[in-house]
């Protein structure tokens, strides 16, 4: 978990419905391939904690997972992402983007769904391609060093 700790905003984001936003991005990165490794969900309880500002309790952890668990097929996710992506304030995007990235990473199997994901959050943040690299290279680099 040391790697998600590394590029976790050092505060809460301030607003609840944003958190929500960043978090749902993230969860549904993690479930395009099918399923949540339980490395993959301990990464995700990480970021909610630290997206959130602190400890989140075990209760909140759970209905948190079941209100993001409607999506279940790849066109679903795809069709949620950019559903949502507009809601979420520009100061966030790259936030988002670097722990989506971190939580596919985590459990050490990119899954070609997972990187597929990628690319459609990527387009949906409309993010810069040098900036959106060297985020990427900056999640590497975070899980390259544990």
């Amino acid at each position: 978990m040391s790697a998600i700790r590394k590029i976790l905003p050092e505060s809460s984001l301030g607003s609840q419905e944003q958190a929500e936003i960043v978090l749902e991005l993230v969860y549904l990165m993690t479930v395009a391939d099918g399923r949540m490794e339980e490395r993959e969900l301990a990464a995700f309880r990480t970021m909610v904690d630290g997206v959130r500002g602190g400890p989140v309790s075990e209760g909140d952890f759970v209905e948190l997972l079941d209100r993001f668990a409607g999506p279940a097929h790849p066109e679903d996710i795809v069709a949620r992402v950019k559903q949502i992506v507009p809601s979420l304030a520009p100061e966030h995007r790259e936030l988002a983007f670097k722990l989506a990235i971190g939580l596919a990473l985590s459990d050490g199997d990119a899954h070609d769904d997972e990187n597929e994901l990628v690319g459609v959050l990527f387009e949906s943040l409309a993010l810069d391609a040098t900036r959106a690299d060297a985020l990427a290279s900056e999640v590497r680099a975070a899980f390259a060093s544990v």
